[in-house]
């Protein structure tokens, strides 16, 4: 019977772990989409150090995530509210964790076109909300990263009552309003 007794110092530990460098990386590297087997060897043929640092950096990060996770399951449950660049960067890491889950499965990236279609259909409710609410189509098209042009043949014209809602009254303009002017 062999006993395991790790003997500290520079990559001795690692050693005698019974995993090669190749191991190690793969291991670490797991479920995190994008990297091959040949990315992998790539990695696996640097100097042990230098892996060591690779290994110790990747669950560094991995920590720090879970810790970033914890604080903000914290913070949901005594009910604080979030600020919009919480809410997309959260929204940003499910994304990432998806689009790595689906270079591995063909069901998830089937889940994941699925969602992704489900968002222009968001879009497509989103961007009257923000007409009537007087947001003009070239500050909306400039947000979605699209022209005026694109952004109205994608989700229509402008209708008469987003043209300037504050200034119709029952669907009559007021004096002296552009409604129905063309003007948006």
């Amino acid at each position: 019977m062999q006993l395991h007794v790790p003997v500290r110092g520079r990559g001795r530990e690692r050693e005698q772990s019974g995993m090669n460098r190749y191991q190690r990386l793969e291991r670490e590297l797991e479920g995190t989409g994008g990297i091959t087997g040949h990315d992998i060897q790539a990695l696996a043929s640097l100097p042990a150090e230098t892996v060591d640092v690779i290994v110790t950096a990747l669950r560094a990060t991995r920590r720090a995530g879970r810790e970033d996770e914890k604080r903000a399951r914290a913070n949901r449950r005594r009910g604080r509210v979030r600020d919009t660049s919480e809410v997309v960067g959260a929204i940003q890491r499910q994304f990432d964790g998806w689009v790595r889950r689906a270079a591995l499965d063909l069901e998830t990236a089937a889940l994941l076109h699925a969602h992704c279609h489900r968002a222009q259909e968001i879009l497509g409710t989103v961007v009257p909300s923000l007409r009537q609410r007087g947001y003009k189509d070239v500050e909306i098209g400039s947000a979605l990263g699209m022209s005026k042009q694109l952004m109205q043949k994608k989700f229509g014209p402008r209708s008469k009552s987003q043209v300037y809602p504050e200034a119709l009254d029952d669907g009559h303009a007021t004096s002296g309003s552009t409604a129905g002017s063309g003007c948006a």
